[in-house]
């Protein structure tokens, strides 16, 4: 379906609308679908943690993110601008030591938002007693702990386990999320860590975390996505932290591969069906500045380095879900 600005329905595809003209060989027209926007898909959701690269206006209504995790009122304030409501939020729960007092939620009162988060609780040596105070205070709203290690026979991380499946016995509301992004051997593909997660700790592993500058470099999103798909996942969450130091190279993310690394991750939830991709069609008007354009210019291969000058781009207005014939051109 093609629409307008304002949304409105416009009848049959609209390239297809267009009527031939008589070659001009000084003036050509060239129609190119350009990206304009995604949208969650098929009830999935995405997540992310906000670190300042785009706003979350534009995290939210150009590249479809549903969810956003929060850990101040300033952020609060800028999800709530963006247009993402208390239910689309997970605020975080901050434990500075093991007293029975030492935590503290962002700003609002227990129970306010539906969802939220404590980062590894156990892996930064937090008590049981403490995590289980926040929990039942937070009940029945849903508590999420973050935690990159999982115990294996006469492994040492066994522990780990054994806190986390004792707070999930002790509280209904408390859900785990993976945030290993390596795997075993930080061998850079969790999938298989991921199913262990899964046998592990069953229904209350709903979503997982993944990492823009980790995942990214071995094109990892894809197959990301579809294991979410195959355990039964709806929602995953999109780490943007600024540097992997733990078995990567120390890469530290700066704007330019933060776009990169976001566009990779966004056409692979298309791909995988996460996203929908909508397209907004552009009309370039070239000119061939010279007394003979039909032999000078290329009448072949309207562009630029066949001496065509581009005098204008013009945003037609209309918006389209993307599908393969937007990979064409139409020249007149």
């Amino acid at each position: 379906m093609v629409t307008n600005e304002n949304h409105e329905k416009v009848s049959g595809k609209l390239l297809k609308e267009i009527g031939p003209k008589a070659l001009n060989c000084s003036k050509r027209t060239k129609f190119v679908w350009g990206l304009d926007h995604y949208k969650p898909r098929n009830g999935k959701e995405i997540g992310f943690w906000p670190t300042g690269f785009a706003s979350m206006s534009k995290m939210k209504v150009k590249w479809g993110f549903s969810n956003v995790f929060i850990r101040s009122e300033s952020e609060y304030t800028q999800a709530k601008n963006a247009g993402f409501t208390d239910a689309d939020m997970m605020a975080n729960v901050t434990i500075t030591n093991n007293t029975t007092s030492a935590y503290s939620y962002p700003f609002k009162p227990a129970q306010y938002f539906e969802n939220y988060y404590i980062d590894e609780p156990s892996e930064h040596g937090k008590t049981l007693a403490n995590v289980d105070i926040v929990a039942k205070d937070l009940a029945p709203n849903l508590l999420k702990l973050g935690s990159y290690k999982i115990g294996f026979w006469l492994d040492p991380q066994d522990w780990h386990e054994d806190f986390y499946k004792t707070i999930i016995s002790w509280n209904s509301n408390v859900r785990i999320m993976s945030d290993n992004y390596y795997g075993l051997l930080c061998a850079f593909d969790q999938r298989s860590y991921w199913d262990d997660f899964k046998d592990a700790y069953g229904n209350k592993n709903e979503m997982n975390w993944t990492s823009l500058i980790i995942d990214r470099p071995n094109y990892e999103f894809f197959g990301l996505f579809q294991k979410a798909s195959s355990l039964g996942m709806n929602s995953l969450w999109l780490y943007i932290g600024r540097e992997d130091t733990y078995c990567g190279d120390g890469t530290h993310l700066k704007q330019s591969l933060f776009d990169s690394y976001l566009s990779v991750f966004l056409s692979s939830a298309k791909s995988a069906g996460w996203l929908t991709q909508y397209d907004r069609l552009y009309r370039f008007e070239y000119s061939c500045p010279t007394a003979d354009p039909c032999n000078t210019c290329d009448q072949n291969n309207i562009s630029e380095s066949s001496g065509w000058v581009l005098d204008k781009v013009i945003n037609t207005g209309y918006i389209e879900e993307w599908d393969e014939s937007h990979w064409e051109e139409t020249t007149q």
